[in-house]
């Protein structure tokens, strides 16, 4: 939250769009809509409620979505959103690597990828295959997300730490 920073947030699962859910908007239009034609950028940024967060939703769910992602509109559609959002970081929500043929694609147009990890859920032979499918000099950090550590309580030792002084 920075004085210079915003940050749009765009949804690329066209087989499984969420991210619009998550703000609390009912299906819309998105990305599959400018890259099918017709609808520009400017008409498809939403507000998310959060301050300088815009979100960018996937739109309907395309039986093509492999082509969509690899098509010579997306590569624009980036090239666009380089240009006309400068000043923004493009944080680019897309589906499972393991799963999705298109996520590669997507990786190669990117400068950086954050992998994002589900603890207890994915095996960590599949997060390397991953990792090293869409290539180790692009990740830029991982986030293992949904671990819970279970915490000992330290209250017996620090009572006798200080009971003793």
């Amino acid at each position: 939250m920075s004085i210079d920073e915003y940050v749009v947030a765009i949804d690329t699962d066209l087989r499984r769009p969420r991210l619009h859910q998550y703000f609390g908007y009912p299906t819309t239009r998105g990305l599959h809509d400018y890259l099918i034609g017709g609808v520009r950028l400017e008409e498809l940024i939403l507000e998310s409620g959060i301050y300088k967060l815009s979100l960018l939703p996937a739109g309907k769910i395309a039986r093509n979505a492999t082509e969509l992602l690899s098509s010579k509109m997306m590569a624009t559609f980036l090239g666009e959103v380089k240009e006309k959002l400068k000043d923004w970081f493009m944080i680019i929500d897309s589906p499972p690597c393991q799963v999705m043929a298109e996520t590669k694609t997507l990786a190669q147009r990117v400068d950086g990828i954050v992998f994002v990890v589900m603890a207890n859920k994915t095996p960590r032979k599949e997060i390397e295959k991953a990792i090293d499918n869409i290539g180790r000099e692009k990740i830029l950090g991982v986030v293992f997300n949904g671990y819970e550590q279970v915490r000992k309580s330290y209250s017996r030792y620090y009572d006798h730490y200080y009971k003793g002084k």
